[in-house]
């Protein structure tokens, strides 16, 4: 394993215990759910380099479970287990050759292409809460830290149009472990950062979390082997949770 997901892990691991064993005011756990914006950016000898076709933006989703725990006052260490879907889309334009003419007449054809790559995502980290009036019903808060992920499986989605057929869709399931085995290698472990933004309403006998995010890869999740480039996604996410106390002690 590299040796910078050990120290990624530890310091979790670390991040996870002290709160738990020293500040054991105040715990809710949640569920949560969203919609997300995701691309991806494709590095060569460290410079920015086009994707091959029009990339564009992929709508994605992702949902799990939360646990917020209170630290200090308006502190609190929030973790997160989510199902993600990451990825990208491009927008292919081409032209065939009809008939057996040696010349050749040509059509336009398009093709979109929906990457889907999807991970079990562990965000971690603190958030800082503002309060918005003096009974804190409404607060919003800010919050930073790292996370780190286990890539599970990809979904490509291509959807072909031209004249003749029209459009045709096909599926393909983990096409990209298997092209260019001896010169593509993907990352099982993905980490990076995450930093967002949140409003928060005490409704009955919990809370609602209205959370703006952005994630991005330090791991690329992809390396060319050959060509030595490298590739990374991000995604920006808006999600709504509710959280339920668990524990709940006056902080002192």
């Amino acid at each position: 394993m590299d040796k910078r997901v050990g120290y990624l892990l530890l310091l979790l691991a670390s991040c996870t215990i002290f709160p738990s064993t020293c500040f054991p005011q105040f715990i809710m756990l949640g569920i949560k759910t969203g919609v997300g914006l995701s691309n991806g950016d494709c590095y060569m000898n460290g410079k920015l380099v086009p994707s091959p076709g029009t990339t564009g933006i992929l709508t994605n989703f992702n949902g799990g479970v939360t646990l917020n725990l209170k630290i200090k006052e308006r502190w609190f260490f929030h973790s997160e287990i989510l199902f993600e879907d990451k990825g990208n889309r491009r927008v292919n334009h081409s032209f065939i050759l009809i008939g057996n003419n040696v010349n050749g007449d040509s059509i336009p054809r398009t093709q979109v292409i929906r990457n889907h790559m999807f991970y079990l995502h562990f965000p971690q980290t603190v958030r800082f809460l503002i309060p918005l009036d003096r009974k804190e019903k409404n607060s919003i808060y800010f919050e930073a830290g790292p996370y780190f992920a286990c890539y599970l499986i990809s979904k490509d989605v291509v959807i072909t149009t031209d004249s003749y057929s029209r459009t045709r869709n096909s599926d393909f399931h983990d096409m990209t472990e298997t092209i260019g085995a001896e010169e593509f290698s993907r990352q099982r472990l993905d980490w990076g950062i995450t930093a967002g933004l949140g409003y928060v309403l005490k409704l009955w006998k919990g809370q609602l979390d209205f959370n703006i995010k952005f994630d991005h890869m330090l791991q690329p999740f992809a390396k060319d082997l050959y060509l030595g480039s490298k590739a990374y996604q991000y995604v920006i996410a808006t999600t709504i949770g509710y959280d339920f106390p668990v524990l709940q002690k006056a902080y002192k």
